[in-house]
């Protein structure tokens, strides 16, 4: 039997999927930061001991997913076929120093390859200000193509 007093108790907004995974979200949001990265790196340690070689998993026939081509505009049907020799599965055919320098990366501490994951680089005009906005889309690509650099990509193909 319950108790109808208990029910009081009991949030069922964490019994939906959206819930739970919000008090997931609210949780970790309040850890310290040094006990965030020691979870990454714990997850990082998971998942190296539970790879696999690629080779292991490298189908031999190849499925081809359906696409528009850029050129014509037709749309190509998937299709599937045998592997071939130009096929590159991921972990084949890299470099030996590319590897070496990511084996050397991998071992450094996550603080540390966090340190050096992000790199700001000044763009011109987009970061003179705090922020912008634009009623319409095409304001606010008239508003780039007037103001930034080619450089930049804001520009219309």
């Amino acid at each position: 039997m319950t108790d109808p007093n208990n029910d009081k108790e009991i949030d069922w907004s964490l019994c939906t999927w959206k819930g739970s995974r919000r008090r997931q979200h609210q949780d970790f949001h309040a850890l310290p930061f040094s006990r965030k990265l020691e979870i990454i790196e714990e997850m990082n340690v998971f998942v190296a001991s539970r790879q696999i070689t690629v080779s292991a998993v490298t189908p031999a026939v190849v499925q081809e997913q359906p696409h528009i081509d850029p050129y014509t505009g037709e749309h190509i049907a998937p299709v599937s076929r045998a592997r071939r020799a130009d096929d590159v599965a991921a972990g084949e055919a890299i470099p030996t120093q590319w590897r070496e320098e990511f084996e050397a990366a991998a071992r450094r501490p996550l603080a540390l390859r966090m340190r050096y994951a992000f790199i700001h680089t000044y763009k011109p005009v987009l970061d003179d200000a705090p922020y912008r906005s634009w009623d319409t889309t095409a304001e606010y690509r008239r508003w780039c193509e007037e103001n930034l650099p080619d450089w930049l990509g804001y520009g219309r193909v």
